[in-house]
Order: C-alpha cells, then sequence, then structure tokens
C-alpha cells in the first residue's frame, strides 16, 4: 500500500530547534514507510524545513510553504492551500487511507486548517505528538515526547448522519439510503466503528419505508418495521410517522382487486392525492419528466375514479355493452363514436372519457373538462410526445411558475373530487416534509 505523511512544521524553540522542532517531526517520520512526505512550513519556518529535509537525506521529502507572509494566521488560507495539496496527493493516485496527518506543530490555524482539510478529504487517520511531562512554563521536556494518533472516523461518520438528515428533510429518501452504510454489507460499513453504526441501523429500517413509499411500492413500505421514536437521535425524531401516516400507506398497500365499484373509486382517488405529493417532490428534485407523468396520471384517475363509481372499468367501455350502446347517439353526436362503431370499438383517451361522463349525466363531467382545456402540460399530445411515454423529447420543460400553477390546479381539483377529507388526506401524503413546491 502506498503511505504519505503530511506534517505541519512550527518555529519550535529558537535556543534548542534540535529537541524542540526536530525531534518530534523525526518521530513522526520514522513511525512508518513512507512513499511520499510533505512538510507543511510557513514562509518563517522555510528554512526550518529545509533543515529537516537536509538531516533525512535520501527520504522522499517535499515542502510545501503557504504561499504569503502571515498566511499562518489565518485558518481560511491555510485551509485553501492544505486542502490543494491533499488534492494533489490524491490526483497523483494516494488513496484517503494511505494518507496520515501530524498537525502537531505550527500556528493553531495551520494546526486547524489540516485537520478540517483531513476531514473533509475523508483522511482516517490524525497524528500528535504529545508529551508526559511539562516544565515551570509549560513546554515540553524534550525525551518526553510521545506520538498518539487519532481517527477521523467519528467526526466523517456524523458529517455523513448529519447530510443524510438533510436529504430526508429535502425528500430525498433513496439518496438518503445509499448514503447511510448497511450495517449488514461488511463493505459498506467499513471504516464505521460499532457505536457510530448503532444509530445507523435505526435510522435505515426509518429511511427504507419513505424510500419504498416514495417510489410507490406502498406494500413494501407497510412491511417494513423500524425503531420507535424514542430510539432515534434527536434530528431525526421529526421523521418518525405517526400512527395515521402509517395507516395510510397501508390502506394504499392494501389494493382491491380491480372491480368498478364505489370502493375501487374511493382507492384510486386516494391514489391521486398520494400521486400528488409524490409529484410535488419530483419537481423540488427537478425530476420534471417524472413529474409530468404522474400529473397526468393524476389527471386520469379522477375520470377513472368517476367511472368506477358509475360500474364502468376503464378497459370494459365496449360498444357491445347495453350501457355504452344506450348513450350512442351522444357519443356519435360529440364525435367520440364513430356513425358505424366495429364490434370490439371502445371509449379511449381521457377527452372521449369525459365525454362519454357527459352523455352519462354526470354533473360534473365539464368540471373535468375544464380542468383539462385549462391545463396544456397535460394534453394527451403534449404528454404523449413525452421521452417517458412514446415520444423523444422532454416534455416537462416549464418555469417554477407553470408548474406551481399546474400543481395548484391539480390540488383543487382533487379538492373537489375528493370531498372534505381531501385537505386532510393531502397533509399526511406530504409528510414528512409537509409543503408543495
Amino acid at each position: 500500500m502506498r503511505r504519505a505523511l503530511l506534517l505541519t512544521v512550527g518555529t519550535g524553540n529558537i535556543d534548542n530547534l534540535e529537541a524542540s522542532l526536530f525531534v518530534p517531526l523525526r518521530i513522526s517520520i520514522e513511525r512508518g514507510e513512507w512513499e511520499r512526505i510533505v512538510l507543511l512550513p510557513s514562509l518563517i519556518t522555510f528554512d526550518n524545513a529545509e533543515v529537516l529535509r537536509g538531516h533525512l537525506a535520501g527520504l522522499p521529502i517535499a515542502i510545501e510553504p503557504l504561499p504569503k507572509p502571515g498566511v499562518e494566521d489565518d485558518a481560511d488560507r491555510c485551509f485553501e492551500h492544505f486542502d490543494r495539496v491533499i488534492e494533489r496527493l490524491r490526483a497523483d493516485g494516494f488513496a484517503a487511507e494511505e494518507i496520515v496527518v501530524d498537525f502537531t506543530r505550527g500556528t493553531k490555524a495551520m494546526s486547524a486548517a489540516l485537520v478540517l482539510a483531513a476531514v473533509r478529504h475523508e483522511i482516517p487517520r490524525l497524528r500528535y505528538i504529545a508529551s508526559v511531562s511539562r516544565d515551570v512554563r509549560g513546554l515540553v521536556v524534550p525525551g518526553t515526547e510521545e506520538l498518539r494518533e487519532t481517527s477521523t472516523a467519528r467526526a466523517t461518520a456524523r458529517r455523513i448522519i448529519d447530510l443524510a438528515c438533510g436529504l430526508m428533510e429535502r425528500g430525498a429518501f433513496g439518496a438518503a439510503l445509499v448514503l447511510l452504510p448497511d450495517p449488514e454489507n461488511p463493505f459498506s460499513r467499513l471504516g464505521w466503528t460499532a457505536e457510530e453504526l448503532d444509530p445507523v441501523s435505526r435510522m435505515r429500517g426509518l429511511v427504507e419505508f419513505y424510500a419504498a413509499w416514495d417510489r410507490l411500492d406502498h406494500a413494501a413500505a407497510a412491511r417494513i418495521r423500524f425503531a420507535g421514536a424514542k430510539a432515534l437521535p434527536a434530528a431525526w425524531r421529526r421523521f418518525y410517522p405517526p400512527e395515521r401516516v402509517r395507516d395510510w400507506v397501508r390502506r394504499l398497500s392494501a389494493a382491491p382487486k380491480r372491480s368498478a365499484t364505489a370502493e375501487t373509486a374511493s382507492r384510486q382517488r386516494l391514489l391521486a392525492i398520494d400521486l400528488l405529493a409524490n409529484a410535488e417532490r419530483r419537481v423540488r428534485q427537478h425530476q420534471l419528466e417524472d413529474a409530468l407523468v404522474r400529473c397526468y396520471r393524476i389527471a386520469e384517475l379522477c375520470v377513472q375514479a368517476r367511472l368506477a363509481e358509475r360500474g364502468f372499468d376503464l378497459d370494459e367501455i365496449l360498444v357491445k355493452d347495453g350501457r355504452v350502446r344506450a348513450v350512442l347517439p351522444c357519443l356519435q353526436q360529440t364525435g367520440i363514436a364513430p356513425r358505424k362503431p366495429p364490434p370490439g370499438w371502445r371509449i379511449r383517451g381521457r377527452d372521449g372519457l369525459i365525454g362519454f361522463l357527459r352523455c352519462l349525466g354526470d354533473p360534473d363531467a365539464e368540471r373535468l373538462a375544464d380542468f383539462d382545456r385549462a391545463q396544456p402540460m397535460l394534453r394527451a399530445h403534449q404528454r404523449n410526445d413525452s421521452i417517458l411515454i412514446h415520444g423523444d423529447l422532454p416534455r416537462g420543460r416549464a418555469s417554477e411558475v407553470q408548474w406551481r400553477a399546474l400543481l395548484s390546479s391539480l390540488e383543487r381539483l382533487l379538492m373537489l373530487e375528493t370531498g372534505g377529507d381531501a385537505a386532510d388526506h393531502l397533509a399526511v401524503a406530504r409528510f414528512p416534509n409537509g409543503w408543495s413546491i
């Protein structure tokens, strides 16, 4: 394995540079076999780094001084410099686990900056020189130095957990699941301590629930078991779904056998509400083609539910059905049915189905027609030209104002189609984010 060591270089005690500076640096350098050693001095301590390199002739030592005088007291500029040095090491093929950082010497700003740069690059090991004895001035007694190592694993793990929490807040549940290591996968959990993995295992069950729900696999979501809210870290407890949210997912998971009944119509309207919350997340995440397909399906479900209430299954509205023949003159007059429909002819398309509802005397068919006329993004030819349907063009490219208008219109339509509980249902479907775009 290739190995590289980075060390900050300070001033030391000018009256005894050998004991106060060079010996501690050599202790660190001699503990390990290195393909590259990088000294990180300020311009003030550059000469000290040159002297040390001369003492250790034959070792692969490079010197990367801070760029200007005074930078050694500017933690931000020190970070920029050390970050670039580490980036070059990574570009040269050194993996993060092959790099060790020693932050003992230099100013406090230099030490802090080097540690931050190491954490940013997920370098797992840091080292520093401590002392078991100090004099009355608080200075290290030469000869009592001790090399100690510490790990960045805890800080890195908690940073990943915080990033996953942020993704949950944005509704990116699948991304949060990918970010958190799987405690059952030995490769996924590499670099994580048992202490850090313990809360992750509890978080993952919760994230798996939302990820399954978000991909519309309600049955899989309903089967997932996760720890109670008190077992989760404080920042994650707001994601714990209350009973009404779990009931919602269970209700949608229990898909009845497809039939043209009021029960089917009720579930289709609930599913449309769930899809609206899902489409809102897609728009927030700029997955616009996915959002467009969902929006079209919501409008279609509103029509489908009205037909189910009247005893019609979407795939069985055929001319041989006596109820269809009874309104055939109306269908022909409005151009929905041909003058002489063949035996296997059936009504197709949302426009045709809405016209069929009109001919059946549905009092709210006109509301569905008005909605369609006001939403050019959802017209069949527009939807069908999408890359995700039959076309080769993106059809979701609309302004934020247009998307807000479309989603707001769908919400109003669902409020009217679903009735009094629609607002409560939508609040549940939007959990845990609780907002539209």
